[in-house]
């Protein structure tokens, strides 16, 4: 009898540590109707040895952390702060690890606008892992690639997701000293078939290749706007006129497993958490906001001791959890899945992109709807104004 984990939709978060430890490579990750990548096991192949149930969080739960201390965050380093989505938390502890030889895995787009998992081991590509991606990544073979480097001897940090994190534990089976664990604070993660859609969206309304992409700039204030590039000209994002970010930002195009996460909660998979530290002005008034501030959680003692490391390299100071988790609801429950949710990837393959964001991944205020194609270049040049008056002030 075949021993893979049975998973539905709504329990899934597709990680891919199942195929990983798979000895008959008979479980391949790859992507449903809706875009997410799910394992699908060849059945014949199957010698029953139970390896993916014994590694799969689903069925081995990832024992998960409460907070034990919380801190605001701001770097000092003005270019990694500008080049950050809050207050350069991770690009902190990223640096510490790689000044002792040590290899960082996070998040960066491809040359197709892909997300996936990438491996960084010198400082200059450290911008490639900085800012929020607002989409699901493809954790491909990495795991695998942490191990061996832990094995080895070598210090890792790994950055992603809480699911993604337990995935990775819950693939080691142990605990290394040299392994730093950071999960996100985590709304939830739309389809990578979702934004490739919106990607050609782009490019065909631009008639031009998109070669970067940025869900945050500070250029433009610490906030959700931000920028891509185009054939090397650049064009503002704002999240209330874009219909992918616009639906993102209000819970729209998750994955299944999102609107139930046992992630969203106090209890962490990481040995630290990190996000925006939203409303930080109404409780510490004289912290410098306007640039951006991380909420630190150390949820271990590993955790903490890497913190003290980079404690020096910004403006660090104690904060109460509750103060950070009121303006973050992913830190005390998932979002709840709207109505059109299944609407939209129940058409996802029928309907073009234009078509779906006009149908569903908009809310069409009368006002909103007449100002949307005006407003992008009036923001964008009322924002180079206010920059050009502050530098001539």
């Amino acid at each position: 009898m075949c021993n893979f984990p049975e998973y539905s939709k709504s329990t899934c978060f597709g990680c891919g540590s199942c195929s990983l430890v798979c000895p008959q490579n008979c479980i391949k990750m790859l992507p449903n109707e809706e875009g997410f990548l799910y394992p699908f096991l060849d059945s014949i192949n199957c010698i029953s040895c139970g390896l993916c149930r014994l590694h799969c969080p689903i069925t081995n739960v990832v024992t998960n952390i409460k907070p034990i201390f919380s801190f605001g965050y701001i770097n000092k380093n003005e270019n990694v702060l500008m080049d950050s989505s809050s207050g350069g938390a991770f690009s902190a502890f990223a640096e510490h690890i790689l000044q002792n030889q040590g290899h960082v895995y996070g998040t960066a787009f491809d040359e197709n606008m892909e997300a996936i998992t990438i491996l960084v081991n010198d400082k200059k590509d450290l911008s490639l892992l900085r800012g929020s991606k607002y989409v699901q990544s493809n954790t491909r073979k990495q795991y695998e690639n942490i191990k061996n480097d832990l094995i080895s001897g070598k210090s890792v940090l790994y950055c992603s997701t809480p699911c993604q994190v337990a995935g990775l534990k819950s693939f080691l089976k142990k605990d290394y000293s040299n392994l730093l664990t950071i999960d996100l604070f985590c709304h939830g993660t739309p389809s990578p078939l979702l934004f490739s859609k919106y990607i050609n969206w782009l490019e065909s309304k631009k008639n031009k290749k998109i070669t970067s992409y940025r869900f945050r700039k500070k250029e433009y204030g610490w906030g959700t706007k931000g920028s891509y590039t185009a054939n090397g000209t650049e064009e503002l994002l704002i999240s209330t006129f874009d219909p992918y970010y616009y639906s993102f930002l209000i819970g729209k195009t998750y994955r299944l497993t999102c609107y139930s996460c046992k992630y969203a909660s106090p209890q962490r998979p990481g040995d630290i958490s990190i996000g925006d530290f939203w409303g930080v002005h109404k409780t510490y008034p004289d912290i410098p906001n306007k640039k951006g501030v991380s909420a630190i959680l150390i949820n271990s003692k590993n955790g903490m001791n890497f913190f003290e490391f980079i404690r020096e390299t910004g403006l660090v100071f104690n904060a109460d959890f509750d103060q950070i988790a009121n303006h973050n609801q992913q830190l005390m429950c998932p979002t709840e899945k709207p109505l059109q949710r299944d609407l939209i990837y129940s058409q996802i393959n029928s309907l073009t992109f234009d078509n779906l964001a006009k149908k569903y991944l908009f809310f069409e205020n009368p006002i909103i709807t007449k100002l949307r194609p005006f407003a992008p270049s009036i923001i964008k040049k009322v924002v180079k104004y206010v920059l050009s008056f502050k530098k001539n002030t």
